[in-house]
């Protein structure tokens, strides 16, 4: 359930994860879940794993709505489907 995500996130992810769609799928996901603690390390795993996401405005105490805006900023930087592009 949640513990089991939150301890998930804050412990990383794997190689293998990273080299996933579904994993950020997952994490952009997370960014509306109901717990305040999974919205934070998720948009951290996210901006860590995508740095071009850091110009994204979240803020995991926003209201739902703002959320959502970013939410969608993330999925229109990493597509469903698809993984981050490498920066050079």
């Amino acid at each position: 359930g949640q513990v089991d995500i939150f301890l998930h996130l804050l412990n990383g992810l794997s190689a293998e994860e990273r080299s996933r769609p579904e994993t950020y799928e997952s994490l952009i996901g997370y960014l509306q879940n109901e717990k305040m603690g999974i919205r934070e390390l998720a948009a951290e795993r996210l901006v860590e794993l995508a740095p071009a996401g850091k110009t994204i405005a979240y803020d995991a105490a926003a209201s739902a709505d703002a959320r959502k805006m970013a939410q969608a900023a993330w999925r229109k930087l990493i597509p469903p489907g698809s993984l981050p592009k490498v920066e050079k």
